[in-house]
């Protein structure tokens, strides 16, 4: 397997086991990450080293590629690099008020994103598995 397979490998777990809670039991997925990631700053930049690592390594991983997928991991590794370094590293609490925004929300609106997630990451589970896979 090469990097870019890994990679769409890991992001497509990572999507899954984030957004699955949402499908079965909204609230209390969203309550449990409200506290486990976004109850003090320590916490949301502790999370967002993770997701700057994670994004690092997508675009190392995808650069130079001249897949169409290399190129999306490529822009969504930029995106993320962006938001994590600008709403968990620098300004948590901005981060800290778009979870209390998201609490609010309907259970319905959060399956729906829970559906959406687990559809996405089921996407790139299918590209790093059986695309990218090198015989």
């Amino acid at each position: 397997m090469n990097k870019l397979s890994l990679i769409c490998i890991f992001m497509g777990i990572f999507a899954i086991v984030f957004r699955a809670p949402f499908i079965f039991a909204p609230e209390k997925a969203m309550k449990y990450f409200s506290q486990k990631l976004a109850s003090n700053k320590i916490r949301i930049r502790i999370f967002g080293l993770f997701l700057l690592g994670l994004s690092l390594a997508m675009i190392f991983s995808a650069w130079g590629s001249s897949l169409v997928i290399g190129k999306v991991i490529l822009i969504w590794g930029e995106v993320l690099a962006f938001v994590s370094i600008l709403l968990m590293i620098i300004i948590p609490n901005a981060y800290r008020q778009l979870v209390e925004f998201f609490m609010d929300i309907d259970s319905s609106v959060l399956r729906a994103i829970g559906v959406f997630g687990v559809a996405v990451g089921a996407i790139f589970l299918y590209f790093g598995l059986a695309v990218l896979r090198v015989p």
